[in-house]
């Protein structure tokens, strides 16, 4: 596939500026635009933003949607062996840490760690 442009690249911009300013829930809902907004095909990016809005759901204090979100981007990273989103799933994991007697966080983190020890 070829670069993405166009509102969805303008999204995930504005997204990743405003989960830098600490405005994690805004960052989220525009990760979420950016993914509804692209083209078929575009798996990677679509892991990567997922990844990011999970962060982005981690650092606005919700685990278990932050957990359901990773676990999608997870299973992108799984199939597409991208390291880009493995790199985002690493910060989520370690964001989650805190929250591990949470169901879905300890369902996101034991599916991480057998991917990583997988790809080892």
């Amino acid at each position: 596939m070829g670069r993405m442009d166009g509102p969805s690249y303008i999204e995930v911009h504005r997204a990743r500026g405003l989960a830098a300013l600490g405005d994690h829930e805004a960052a989220a809902t525009g990760f979420r635009t950016a993914i509804t907004a692209l083209p078929p095909g575009y798996h990677r990016d679509r892991g990567v933003y997922l990844a990011r809005e999970s962060t982005a759901y981690a650092g606005a204090s919700e685990p278990e949607q932050a957990a359901t979100v990773g676990a999608e981007a997870l299973s992108i990273a799984a199939a597409t062996g991208s390291a880009r989103i493995m790199t985002e799933l690493t910060r989520l994991d370690t964001q989650l840490e805190r929250w591990q007697k949470v169901p879905a966080v300890a369902e996101f983190r034991q599916t991480f760690d057998s991917l990583v020890a997988h790809q080892a």
